[in-house]
């Protein structure tokens, strides 16, 4: 194994990010449905503009509100990040870079929550290896995306490991050669990446 490629939401960025947005989804109770229709589109590289364009048309909203709402959305995902970003992870893979490892990050996620999470830094210990689903073309549910990060990795599937919180996602990195394992907790990751270090 030479190259380990982490997640991001529920493995760097812990869970409950969300609670951010409480406040947008009281004052809009119809976004997350809306945006629920477009998440595959967002998260491959719909611009921003146009799915709160899209969303604006369907809830009625005009320009005022779409803008408040898009505002909203980026305060709600700013609070929620906030000390979320689980620093204990990110010096494991820091260590693991360390030691010789390519790390890299493989993550599903649209252009607005990428932007922010640029700013809170915390895509910094990947360096340039940071493949996201808004610039990729592609989800981790479609082999393609796995492909051109290996591709760009310079990187043999046998060679490569998904750490991930989705069963599927690790089933899909399988189906392309790579191994994985389902992120619980650093200590079981330690516990399941330290055990193949000794193979």
């Amino acid at each position: 194994m030479k190259t380990i490629i982490f997640d991001m939401n529920g493995v760097i960025l812990k869970d409950g990010w969300r609670e951010g947005l409480k406040q947008r989804d009281a004052k809009y109770p119809g976004f997350p449905a809306e945006f629920e229709k477009y998440s595959i589109d967002y998260d491959t590289g719909m611009p921003a503009d146009e799915l709160y364009r899209k969303i604006g048309e369907a809830l009625g909203l005009d320009d005022g509100q779409i803008e408040d709402l898009r505002e909203m959305t980026k305060d709600g995902i700013r609070k929620g990040v906030e000390d979320r970003i689980d620093n204990k992870v990110v010096s494991y893979v820091q260590e693991l870079k360390d030691r010789g490892y390519k790390v890299a990050l493989l993550s599903n996620v649209g252009e607005g929550m990428a932007q922010i999470l640029r700013e809170r830094g915390a895509y910094n210990v990947f360096g340039d290896r940071v493949y996201l689903s808004c610039e990729i073309g592609y989800r981790k549910d479609n082999r393609k995306a796995y492909e051109i990060a290996l591709k760009n990795l310079d990187t043999e599937p046998k060679d490569a490991f998904l750490v991930d919180d989705d069963p599927s996602n690790i089933e899909m990195a399988r189906s392309v050669g790579m191994n994985g394992i389902v992120f619980k907790g650093l200590d079981q990751l330690k516990e399941g990446l330290e055990s193949l270090f000794d193979d």
